[in-house]
């Protein structure tokens, strides 16, 4: 990523996602590989700018050390560019022009998939991603798709057919159309008027419903 003649220092990345030597900074991509700046002074007015610049994995990021690693996205939010870093033939890094459609997600290896309080499954991925609930399926070593960015609006309130009422995260790597046994609704919705029976199983219920012959018309 740097040239033989340009000196012996080189940016040290700072700690993230990414292990040390399976990453690079992202001062170098910006000024060694797409010359967007030509020294580090330049490269710090484009990080730290207040308008956000630089965007990897859909993430806002204004360290100029941050490390981007395999299969990241970078995009350049004024250009309306995005690059995805990848290994070439002889396994150095490589920026791939990608479309705005292909920066909405990335592929992740899992390296562990474990059981955790409350018997809850969460599978780990490479760029250090702890995804919980995932599908049964998914096991070690396997490849997910992964919508950018991971944010909690993927959150689910789901009715079981045994009349309990719970949230749960939905893994991104897998659609909602997977469940069965479960009637998935987003929690951005309006709240409804649940049955009588699944109020009666909460602690404290929020509204108490009463039998249809005792209900009054205020007509």
């Amino acid at each position: 990523m740097l040239d033989k003649l340009s000196g012996v220092w080189a940016p040290r990345p700072s700690p993230g996602p990414h292990k040390l030597r399976e990453c690079v900074p992202l001062m170098v991509l910006l000024r060694s590989r797409l010359k967007y700046a030509l020294n580090y002074r330049e490269v710090i007015m484009i990080v730290k700018d207040k308008a956000g610049n630089i965007k990897i994995d859909g993430k806002l990021r204004r360290d100029p050390h941050f490390p981007v690693g395999f299969n990241d996205v970078v995009t350049i939010m004024k250009s309306g560019d995005s690059y995805r870093l990848l290994y070439d033939m002889k396994g150095r890094f490589v920026l791939h022009k990608i479309d705005e459609a292909e920066s909405k997600y990335k592929l992740c290896k899992v390296v562990r998939h474990a059981t955790g309080s409350n018997s809850i499954p969460y599978i780990v991925t490479h760029d250090g991603r702890t995804i919980r609930f995932s599908h049964p399926d998914i096991k070690a070593n396997d490849t997910i798709k992964v919508k950018t960015p991971l944010t909690p609006s993927s959150t689910w309130r789901t009715t079981r057919s045994t009349g309990s009422t719970s949230s749960i995260l939905a893994a991104p790597c897998w659609p909602p159309e997977a469940t069965t046994s479960a009637a998935m609704e987003p929690s951005s919705r309006p709240n409804t008027i649940l049955p009588h029976s699944i109020l009666s199983t909460l602690r404290k219920p929020t509204e108490t419903l009463l039998p249809p012959a005792s209900r009054t018309c205020l007509c």
